[in-house]
């Protein structure tokens, strides 16, 4: 029976205030210790969350701040479901309060990376602070969030300790004091993103969090794009090409940065995807402060309202045309007259293709579309082309892989002949686009000083030696006739 719980410290984890209260009761035994919590005691602790106490653990537990508070302070919940929909969010927070160990069925938790285990990471000059204030360390929250790899307060590297995260470990309270050695080699990050995000994931981490929000984190994140230049000028479509392309450039130097895909940012925004460091990312590159993006409410009117107003308001009380009113917004004049004669809404209301065929505004539609398109897809092939998002191993392009990369519908681009003709300029059978994989590969090798041979260009291209013969014939077209030569030597 518990007689006394230490008072657990600011950012602490529960589990780190067990495993302190096992240490100063001199328990031998990790089962004494599981008895005085645990309704099962050969229960293994949930390290980052919670199990199923006894009704005097439980008592003992929230005597300082009730369960709810106990949970979002104390355990890593608001890491790992802060921004899911708010009824998956309330499921993984009932399931805690109630005890039912169900909550990991909800929350988005991160993967094993190629089955390696995680572990408890600490700061050495948080662990030398808490000793010189506490008299001993414990385990911070903030040394434990994924996706950061340096303390937010210090700016140095966090360093794995010897205690899994792991369910599969044995079952112990390992006190950080015990854990945590006086003395660390400290080394700094020289990356100032990567500082500036580790302080901003914080900061947003241990904000106050209304976790009954209605408001889902793409649908905030898309108003706070209203008036930048990723949005067009009536709020409903994003330029997620331009967005990516300023966003990787802002976290160039980020290191093991993984969210780095297109399709990974339009996910974020269609609400499909929920990881804290990511949504964080996000909003850090759109400079919005912690708390807004904590406590995220959206505007009183829409930019689609706003710009409708706007159009309403020129053309009825100043008098002016629909072209100078589109040319004042920077918008088509196809948009703008539709909004401005009250129409734009009942034909949205129809899909295009079930629009007459006479009159010709699905037509106009449809060709701004394209032409406000091409450049998205110009990029796209560009980075297609030269392999930006993929370590320098260029892609093929296809309709397919720039309706991937601009996060389009499927056979959207059909629609646009525009950007079709920009697509078919670059089409390559499989054999040519082989000779020009085959092609780069040669000549990074030959700049990293690398022999040129057949175990680097296949494991480099993981081309099998029937397609490599195929793309002999095409070398000339990407390699110079001297490196051509040379590669069709290596076999």
């Amino acid at each position: 029976m518990i007689g006394f719980f230490p008072t657990l410290y600011p950012d602490e984890l529960l589990y780190s205030g067990m495993s302190r209260y096992h240490a100063q009761n001199g328990y031998g035994t990790y089962r004494s210790s599981a008895e005085d919590f645990f309704q099962n005691p050969q229960v293994r602790p949930d390290i980052e969350f919670m199990n199923a106490y006894t009704e005097n653990a439980l008592s003992v537990l929230t005597s300082a701040m009730p369960l709810e508070e106990l949970i979002l302070r104390h355990t890593m919940f608001l890491f790992y479901g802060a921004f899911l929909p708010l009824e998956r969010r309330k499921k993984a927070f009932s399931s805690l309060l109630r005890m039912e160990g169900g909550h990991r069925n909800y929350l988005s938790l991160p993967l094993s990376k190629q089955g390696r285990s995680r572990f408890l990471r600490y700061c050495p000059l948080c662990a030398e602070t808490d000793r010189e204030t506490y008299g001993e360390t414990y385990w911070h929250r903030s040394g434990q969030l994924a996706g950061i790899s340096v303390c937010p307060i210090h700016g140095c590297f966090l360093i794995d300790s010897d205690i899994s995260v792991s369910g599969k470990a044995a079952p112990a309270f390992a006190p950080a004091e015990l854990s945590i050695p006086y003395s660390s080699h400290i080394c700094y990050s020289d990356s100032a993103v990567e500082k500036e995000l580790a302080a901003y994931v914080f900061q947003l981490f241990t904000e106050k969090t209304d976790i009954l929000n209605e408001v889902e984190m793409g649908t905030f994140l898309h108003t706070r794009l209203e008036g930048t230049k990723y949005l067009s000028p009536r709020g409903e479509q994003r330029n997620i090409g331009l967005l990516h392309w300023d966003f990787t450039e802002y976290y160039r130097e980020l290191p093991d940065n993984r969210f780095t895909e297109l399709w990974q940012l339009q996910k974020v925004f269609a609400g499909d995807r929920f990881h804290f460091t990511e949504v964080a990312m996000l909003a850090m590159f759109l400079q919005i402060a912690p708390k807004e993006a904590a406590q995220r409410t959206l505007p009183k009117k829409t930019q689609v309202q706003v710009f409708e107003e706007q159009i309403r308001r020129l053309h009825s009380e100043q008098g002016l045309n629909y072209p100078e009113i589109a040319r004042r917004l920077g918008a088509s004049v196809n948009v703008v007259k539709p909004v401005g004669e009250g129409r734009y809404g009942k034909q949205k209301a129809l899909s295009v293709e079930s629009r007459p065929q006479k009159g010709g505004p699905h037509v106009k539609e449809w060709e701004t579309i394209d032409i406000e398109t091409l450049p998205l897809v110009q990029q796209a092939i560009e980075r297609l082309w030269n392999g930006t998002d993929t370590g320098g191993r260029p892609g093929r392009v296809t309709v397919f892989g720039v309706e991937k990369a601009l996060g389009l519908p499927s056979k959207r681009l059909q629609k646009l002949p525009r950007c079709m003709a920009e697509i078919q300029a670059h089409y390559e059978s499989f054999p040519e686009y082989w000779a020009r994989e085959v092609s780069v590969a040669a000549c990074r090798l030959e700049q990293q000083g690398q022999a040129l041979n057949w175990k680097h260009i296949r494991e480099m291209t993981n081309l099998n030696r029937r397609n490599f013969q195929l793309c002999l014939a095409f070398l000339e077209q990407y390699a110079k006739p001297e490196l051509a030569a040379a590669i069709r030597e290596i076999l």
